[in-house]
């Protein structure tokens, strides 16, 4: 049993439920936009690495703005 288990994710729930309330659909949006976010810049320093382990780079393409 690990923290993966049925009992851990519910108390962990209840915690966020009492911490957050009302708010907590707000606190997982801006949550999800953060991974998001660093998604993005890990992928931008990945393209970066392998730009320049290549004699041609790659052209950019502009991500759409939110």
């Amino acid at each position: 049993m690990g923290i993966t288990s049925g009992a851990h994710w519910f108390i962990v729930g209840a915690v966020a439920l009492l911490l957050f309330g009302n708010r907590l659909p707000e606190v997982a949006r801006s949550f999800g936009r953060a991974v998001s976010e660093f998604k993005k810049g890990l992928n931008e320093i990945k393209r970066d690495l392998e730009d320049a382990t290549t004699d041609e780079p790659r052209p950019r393409i502009r991500e759409p703005k939110e």
